[in-house]
């Protein structure tokens, strides 16, 4: 909620960053990141909050998450799951809240 509040309110402070990362290729990635590591009430827990499965350590891609690994990101503690087929990717979000709820 801090950096949410932070980034609606003080938008100028943040528009050198802005203007830096418009042309970056992953600046979604890199972006809130750094805001979230430069406002200094923040405290940053080295924890995962992305799950990525990988088929091996040499992969450049992550694997792509279908209908087929619902049960493994319900088991899964983190928030946030990359990166799902397009085909299947709302019927999965959808079955996964429904599986939440109850």
């Amino acid at each position: 909620m801090k950096v949410a509040q932070s980034i609606l309110t003080g938008r100028e402070l943040y528009n050198g960053l802005r203007r830096q990362n418009e042309r970056a290729w992953c600046s979604d990635e890199s972006y809130f990141r750094t805001l979230v590591k430069s406002h200094a009430s923040l405290k940053i827990k080295n924890t995962f909050t992305t799950y990525v499965q990988w088929a091996n350590k040499t992969d450049q891609r992550p694997q792509t998450l279908g209908m087929d690994h619902l049960q493994v990101l319900r088991n899964r503690h983190e928030q946030f799951a990359r990166k799902f087929e397009f085909e299947t990717a709302t019927e999965l979000n959808l079955k996964l809240d429904e599986l939440s709820a109850n």
